[in-house]
Formats: C-alpha cells, structure tokens, sequence
C-alpha cells in the first residue's frame, strides 16, 4: 500500500509522506524510533522474523527522501487484526502520521479478511488512547503487569467491524489528506 500525505513541518514547508511496507533496510532506523517510544522494545531480529510471518503486516512512514519517520504492524488472524505496534519519531509527533497509519494498517488488514481488530495500550498513553476512541475502539478489559518495563496493566482495546460510524468518520478525515495510488495491493503484495 503506497499512500502519500502531505504534512507541515515545524518550520511551515510542507513535505510528502509516503507509508510503505516495512523492508529490511527500513529496520535500523524503525530500531532507533522503537528505542525511544517503548520501554521494553522488541529486538531487531524479532522486527526481522515479523517481517516472514505470512500473518503480520508492517508499514512504515516514509519522508521524501525516504527516512522513516514512524510504523505500524498487526497479526491478522482469521477474521482478526492484532494491531501489535504503532510508534513515530518524536520530532514528528502531533501530524496525524499516527492516525494514517492506523487508516493504512486497518485497511491493509480488510484486504486479508480482517473485520475487526484488537490492541493493548497502556492506560497512562492518553494520546494513544484518543486516537483509538475517536476510531470506535472500547475497552474490554485489562492485562495485569502486562508491561515489563514497569508492570503497568494494558488496557485491551477492540474496534468490531470497520462499518462503524466512528472509524468511517475518522478514516474518511484521514483519507482526504492522502492520494492513495492504484497499485496498492501489489506493493502489499497481499
């Protein structure tokens, strides 16, 4: 799925942002985000071993000249999205590249017979938590000590059938900044 957005930098030019799938020569810099965003961050190698798992998709935010700038992944299973990760570059946080991704991961996760997805999200990321309110996402429940960086629960988080009013409204806000290409599907390779 190759979708381009433009955004506005912190000094007011504009760029274009491009989610692709997640390559390995991508990794590197998707590491250097995962550092700073989580604090029990997953390994390269378990990022590489994602990367050959025929359930999971991984997309990246791409800048112009092709740095990554944030990621998404999920495990679609069955008729289920596990959305596992979604993190962006501190300097770019706040330009709805969170919200594209999510557009962009759900999406790519209908194509492969998801109808509804699943994620944990720590209690304290209020911003995180928006987002996937705004979505249509509900708490279900809570995974005790889920974190092993410091034993926060995880809310579990659920979002039933993308029909719902609230993601088509979010999504369609979200769409109307990006160009969708026509070769998406055979740039997922799905």
């Amino acid at each position: 799925m190759v979708v381009e957005e433009r955004i506005h930098t912190r000094s007011g030019d504009e760029s274009i942002v491009t989610i692709d799938c997640l390559r390995s020569h991508h990794i590197k810099e998707l590491m250097e985000i995962e550092t700073v965003s989580f604090g029990a961050p997953w390994s390269e190698r378990a990022y590489r071993n994602e990367m050959n798992n025929r359930s999971a998709i991984y997309l990246v935010a791409l800048s112009a000249d092709g740095a990554v700038l944030g990621y998404a992944g999920a495990w679609v299973v069955m008729d289920e999205a596990h959305i596992t990760t979604i993190a962006i570059r501190p300097d770019m946080r706040g330009r709805k590249m969170g919200k594209a991704l999510l557009v962009a991961l759900l999406d790519a996760a209908a194509t492969k017979g998801s109808k509804r997805a699943t994620l944990e999200v720590r209690p304290s990321n209020t911003v995180a938590l928006e987002i996937y309110r705004k979505f249509g996402f509900y708490p279900v429940g809570r995974r005790k000590a889920y974190y092993t960086d410091n034993r926060e629960d995880a809310l579990i988080m659920w979002l039933d059938g993308y029909d719902v009013e609230s993601y088509v409204r979010e999504a369609e806000v979200v769409r109307a900044l990006f160009r969708w290409c026509d070769d998406a599907a055979d740039t997922l390779k799905l």
